[in-house]
């Protein structure tokens, strides 16, 4: 390979490929924009693909389409503090921090990437195949991000309610 080129994208090529699932203890520390508590990438058996993002403060990001492939929030709102104890409860209960997802290839199509954290490290996983200690946290942060749309939903007459 003495063309530069061709050995950079096999270079790039060989580190997307495979999946993978990496736990670390890990430090928070340097300068800069503090990581995300989680953020989750998601392209389901449609080829749908969604983004989450929780910060620091309880925020959540979403980002839908092409926004979500780059891992780009296009819309924040405050969770709930319910909504929170939810969210820490399924991540201690499904052992995110201390277990070690595997995929499972089905579907085939579908990914998952995400990294969470909290006081004692963080966990990164890249997942292929549904997963069912994945899906009830999707479930809940898609259902979070569904307020998006009520401003909207406001706006639509009540069913049976027709103007005349």
């Amino acid at each position: 390979m003495n063309n530069p080129l061709r050995l950079a994208a096999w270079l790039v090529l060989a580190s997307g490929m495979g999946c993978q699932s990496n736990r670390h203890a890990s430090s928070e520390g340097g300068t800069g924009r503090r990581p995300p508590m989680l953020s989750m990438y998601v392209r389901d058996a449609t080829f749908a693909e969604e983004f989450y993002e929780i910060d620091r403060n309880d925020q959540l990001g979403f980002g839908g389409g092409l926004d979500a492939r780059f891992n780009r929030a296009t819309w924040n709102i405050a969770m709930t503090a319910d909504e929170q104890m939810e969210l820490n409860t399924l991540i201690e209960r499904l052992d995110w921090m201390g277990g070690d997802l595997k995929s499972t290839h089905e579907p085939p199509k579908f990914i998952y990437r995400i990294q969470v954290r909290n006081e004692t490290g963080h966990a990164r996983y890249d997942l292929k195949g549904d997963h069912p200690q994945v899906s009830p946290i999707r479930e809940l942060l898609h259902a979070i991000s569904l307020r998006r749309l009520e401003p909207e939903l406001q706006k639509l007459p009540e069913p049976g309610k027709q103007p005349g």
